[in-house]
Order: C-alpha cells, then structure tokens, then sequence
C-alpha cells in the first residue's frame, strides 16, 4: 500500500466527504495500486465519521440469531451516535461479544470464560 488508510480516509473526510469526493477517491486509490485496500479506507472513514459526531464503531457478536426484542433491548444500550454492527458468531457458543472501536472488549461468551479458564 502506498499510503495508509488513514491517511486516504482523512483526506476523504477533510474534503467534505461527498459523492464527486468518492469517486476522485477511488480513481487515485487505483492510480497508487491500492484499490485491494478499499476496505481498511472504508473503515477508517467509518471511525472518522463516527468520531465527529461523538460515537464509536461498536461491533456486536452474538453467538446465536437473536429475536427483534432480545437484539433491540442489547442494541437500545448504546448511544444513537454509535456505529453499531451486528454479526453472529456460533464459534462464541452461548452468550455475546462487544467491541467499542477494536480497541475494548467486552466477552460474556462461553468460549471466552472457557479460554480463560484454560490458558
């Protein structure tokens, strides 16, 4: 990568963050070869944007599809500024995982409580 994805997400978000921006966006990251990277730049602008309205990218995981209620009730703890991205994980058992910004973790999983248990 030629630059980081960082620094193409900034950019991005100094200019003003609009569709004419996304396009000359994608061009120069195809000029610079670093078009296979479009996701690390598309997350990082996620992060940015989150952040300047004073949210976080908060990625739930449950180990089982949940129910409307059940997943709005989880769901309704968490700031309307928030990112919030759900995914179903069997590999956690029984129970859920959060992580606010890829940086905090929050394990109330089986497969978390047995990791812990053992190593």
């Amino acid at each position: 990568m030629k630059y980081p994805a960082q620094n193409y997400a900034r950019a991005y978000m100094e200019l003003g963050a609009t569709p004419v921006h996304s396009k000359k966006l994608f061009s120069i990251m195809k000029k610079n070869c670093d078009i296979s990277q479009i996701n690390k730049v598309v997350n990082e602008i996620e992060k940015l944007q989150a952040r300047k309205i004073g949210g976080h990218i908060v990625e739930v995981e449950f180990a089982r599809a949940q129910d409307s209620k059940s997943r709005e009730k989880v769901l309704s703890r968490f700031s309307p500024k928030d990112r919030i991205i759900t995914k179903v994980k069997p590999d956690l058992i029984v129970g859920m995982r959060v992580i606010r910004d890829g940086e905090f973790e929050l394990d109330m999983s089986l497969s978390g409580k047995l990791e812990k248990l053992f190593a």
